[in-house]
């Protein structure tokens, strides 16, 4: 059974199986894997690997791509992971595996700076981070700590028939700098970055939500965006419109009863898109 623990990772895979992974607990920063199959009767955690030379990190995210989990930065109170070698599991070997990586030569690092509370996300084969926040100095000095507002992509690459990761620092930039926030991606590949904290002691969190694009979207897309940025009145239009037909539905029995409640409620108790709060 795993110890008690934040900062950690979880990931599903295809198989149904849940991959828990580092963290800290109340002794110690961790470097551990646990899996649970969610399709068994009797859910039982299995320790599938914990290692002793690696070391223990949290607020790492993970993402998987061709059965490895990557871990993506994370660290403890004194250091961040770096991003030129990425420690991933592999879930075939069960075992953890370093991966080298390869930087943007249009930067003078080439790779992110080492960071933790950042986000991450996964676009079709490319992974995306966002944000974070680097110490900076050890013992964790809040003073000279850097907030980050860059955007980073790795992309899978083909060299002598062998797939590489290589690094490229995006054009993109959050409005706000952030760290400890959340980002999601659609499948028309915007990304939207929720909330976060926006200096150096945490005290000051932001509820904004920013948005910003991986890949150009579709025609269709712009144009729905657009429409609603200059008319902020069309949703909450539409929402009364199908209130009424609905209602009338229900009235003359046209379509099914629980069908049209549940189209109700959802109408009723969601509030109308506020785009005006969306920062890109």
């Amino acid at each position: 059974m795993p110890s008690s623990r934040c900062g950690c990772s979880i990931t599903m895979t295809v198989d149904s199986k849940i991959f828990l992974i580092a963290g800290v607990d109340d002794k110690s920063y961790l470097m551990d894997v646990w899996v649970i199959d969610v399709k068994e009767n009797v859910l039982t955690w299995v320790l599938v690997e914990e290692s002793t030379e690696l070391k223990g990190r949290y607020t790492h995210e993970a993402i998987l791509i061709d059965g490895k989990i990557l871990l993506l930065g994370g660290g403890d109170m004194e250091y961040c992971a770096d991003f030129k070698t990425i420690t991933a599991f592999d879930i075939n070997i069960q075992q953890f595996i370093q991966i080298d990586t390869l930087p943007d030569e249009n930067e003078n690092f080439g790779y992110p700076t080492p960071r933790k509370f950042h986000s991450a996300v996964k676009n079709n084969s490319e992974i995306f981070i966002i944000g974070g926040y680097s110490v900076g100095t050890l013992n964790n000095d809040t003073e000279n700590a850097i907030i980050h507002d860059d955007i980073w992509k790795l992309s899978q690459i083909i060299i002598d028939d062998n797939i590489c990761y290589k690094w490229s620092k995006t054009e993109s930039k959050l409005k706000i700098p952030l760290f400890f926030h959340t980002s999601a991606v659609t499948p028309e590949g915007c990304v939207y970055t929720f909330g976060g904290c926006i200096d150096t002691k945490s005290m000051y969190p932001s509820n904004k939500l920013q948005r910003f694009w991986v890949q150009t979207p579709g025609l269709k897309q712009m144009a729905l965006f657009k429409v609603l940025f200059y008319n902020t009145n069309l949703v909450k239009k539409f929402k009364n419109n199908e209130i009424q037909r609905l209602q009338k539905l229900q009235e003359n029995n046209e379509t099914n009863e629980q069908e049209v409640e549940q189209n109700l409620r959802e109408l009723l108790y969601t509030k109308p898109n506020r785009l005006n709060n969306i920062i890109e």
